[in-house]
């Protein structure tokens, strides 16, 4: 990644409730599939996030239990976009979701 953040925006959304929140574009670490991440740390959280690699992987419960409140701990933005509630219910299927990154 050279040092670069791999920030960007959701598209997901259109019409009344377009989201355009900014996430990271981060890559599982170990399946390569990429998802929009939260750039902002929660409490709620269940995944780690590398920026310098550009990958995240999912924190085991134990783990996580572990690091609550260090502000370590990402969303995948699929879970918290008002947009993919809004259209889907809690959150979009794997092809919408593939959908609305590859635009």
């Amino acid at each position: 990644m050279s040092g670069d953040k791999p920030l960007g925006s959701c598209r997901w959304g259109t019409g009344a409730v377009p989201c355009r929140a900014h996430v990271f574009w981060l890559k599982h670490e170990r399946t390569g599939k990429t998802a929009p991440i939260d750039v902002e740390p929660t409490d709620r959280g269940n995944i780690e996030v590398n920026l310098e690699a550009g990958t995240y992987r999912i924190v085991p419960e134990p783990e996580r239990a572990e690091r609550r409140g260090s502000d370590s701990l990402f969303m995948n933005h699929w879970v918290t976009c008002p947009a993919a509630q809004s259209a889907y219910g809690a959150r979009p299927s794997r092809q919408r979701a593939a959908s609305a990154h590859d635009g």
